[in-house]
């Protein structure tokens, strides 16, 4: 679960290569955002920095090199977690 305001969002491509990282997030209310990118932190591994502003359902769809590759559902609670992997804590 990601919390109100500010989350790292991480991203690995499969074969570890260097990419052009896109997204685009579906907010609860069906408005769809902009475009965001990602900056690589090594080759193959990418994070965002990203500001949920709602509680609910947020829609991720990601590109590689602007083609469609993953698509992931965000959930957008009150809880609050001091590390993000991923979404999820990591204890």
């Amino acid at each position: 679960m990601y919390r109100l305001g500010k989350n790292r969002i991480y991203y690995q491509t499969g074969d570890f290569s260097s990419k052009i990282i896109t997204c685009k997030f579906i907010f609860p209310d069906g408005e769809e955002g902009p475009i965001q990118s990602f900056e690589s932190i090594a080759a193959g591994i990418y994070y965002l920095d990203y500001e949920f502003e709602v509680l609910g359902d947020y829609l991720g769809i990601f590109y590689e090199n602007s083609a469609l590759k993953a698509t992931r559902t965000f959930k957008v609670g009150q809880r609050r977690y001091n590390t993000f992997y991923e979404g999820e804590p990591l204890f």
